[in-house]
Order: structure tokens, then C-alpha cells, then sequence
């Protein structure tokens, strides 16, 4: 009779711990679920340099802007382009273009007409 009475004890904190392990546990796989992984970095990285790629890509093959001096820059899907361009029309050419591109999801345009 006595050894039940000391067993008890022992054996509620033995569920609390569990319990408490447990929910800890979970605890942890939800926020290791939020943070992204080296993968899905590695992918957002590689998603970015292929957009970046993409968007020189047009730009050289474009008679009308491939003498342009702009610089590409992709970050999250965000294209970043700086540079100078002779005209309005020729800014908004390069903005139609890259916004056609697959996997922009937006343009800072950051653009400076200079006339030459």
C-alpha cells in the first residue's frame, strides 16, 4: 500500500513531463514550420538569378533597348532596374517587357531619362 502511495507521485510527474515534452515538441515543429529552410532559400536565390537572367536576356535581344545601360537586380521576385534611358517611351518599353516576364511578382523602376 505504501509503494502505490509513492509510486503515484512519481508517476503524475512522469505524465506531466510527457505532456509538457509533447507540447514543447509540437511548439517547436510550428516554428521551424514558419522559418524557411536552406532549401527554399537556396530556391528563392536561384528563382531570383533566373529572373535576373530572363529580364537581360530580353533586354539584349530588343533592338530598341539593348544599347541601354540598365542594371537588373532580383530580389524575392522583386526586379530592381537602374540605369539611365533616353526617353519616357524607352522607360516604359523596358517596364512592359520585364513585367511580361514570368516570375516578376513586382518592378521598382528606378529609371533616369537622360537625354543623350
Amino acid at each position: 500500500m505504501q509503494n502505490r502511495k509513492l509510486i503515484a507521485p512519481f508517476f503524475a510527474a512522469a505524465l506531466l513531463s510527457l505532456t509538457a515534452a509533447s507540447s514543447f515538441a509540437a511548439d517547436a515543429a510550428t516554428a521551424q514550420a514558419d522559418k524557411p529552410t536552406v532549401t527554399q532559400k537556396a530556391a528563392v536565390a536561384v528563382d531570383d538569378s533566373v529572373i535576373t537572367a530572363k529580364v537581360k536576356s530580353a533586354l539584349v535581344s530588343d533592338k530598341e533597348v539593348s544599347a541601354l545601360k540598365i542594371n537588373v537586380t532580383t530580389k524575392q521576385g522583386v526586379v530592381i532596374l537602374t540605369g539611365a534611358v533616353p526617353n519616357t517611351e524607352a522607360g516604359d518599353r523596358v517596364i512592359k517587357m520585364v513585367a511580361a516576364i514570368e516570375g516578376v511578382k513586382d518592378i521598382q523602376n528606378q529609371l533616369q531619362v537622360k537625354a543623350s
